[in-house]
């Protein structure tokens, strides 16, 4: 059993078992999405752009004003034409106005750039998920009910089971 602030969990073996199937799942659906995006992506033709705008979009959150997404707009020039694209981005500090950078549109539609931050934010995620799998594997394959932290005294307290 673990105990947090006066919550109890406890996982029997085959809550365990689910619990990793479950982690499983979500880490392949993930991985799957991360895998769709790449091939959406991989009839996309390089080309050179500028970056003409920065910009971010805010929302709130219960106490504070909070900007959650970071926007860079590009101008490059495809078959004489100029066109316009958008990308979402993590952090805007690398960024800056006027630098070139290499981008990857979409040939039918020009206007449509390739935009990684689903699929690193997939990837993100999926290391997390991968970590969580792990570490539920680990626990699975303790013997002697050793997937348990916590153990109750006779006095009603509950103590970290010690030893290795």
């Amino acid at each position: 059993m673990l105990k947090l602030n006066n919550i109890k969990i406890s996982a029997s073996k085959s809550q365990l078992k689910l619990i990793t199937i479950i982690v499983a799942i979500v880490m392949l659906f993930l991985l799957a999405v991360v895998i769709e995006q790449k091939i959406k992506y991989s009839s996309f033709e390089k080309a050179n752009a500028e970056i003409v705008e920065i910009f971010s979009k805010s929302g709130t959150s219960s106490s504070t004003n909070m900007t959650y997404s970071h926007f860079v707009r590009y101008e490059y020039d495809i078959n004489g034409t100029r066109h316009t694209g958008t990308k979402q981005f993590f952090f805007k500090s690398s960024k800056r106005l006027g630098n070139l950078e290499t981008i990857r549109y979409n040939p039918d539609n020009p206007e449509e750039i390739e935009n990684t931050f689903l699929a690193n934010s997939l990837i993100s995620v999926s290391i997390f998920f991968g970590v969580i799998l792990l570490f539920l594997i680990a626990m699975m394959k303790q013997n002697n009910n050793r997937y348990r932290w916590w153990e109750k005294q006779n006095d009603g307290d509950w103590v970290p089971i010690s030893g290795g």
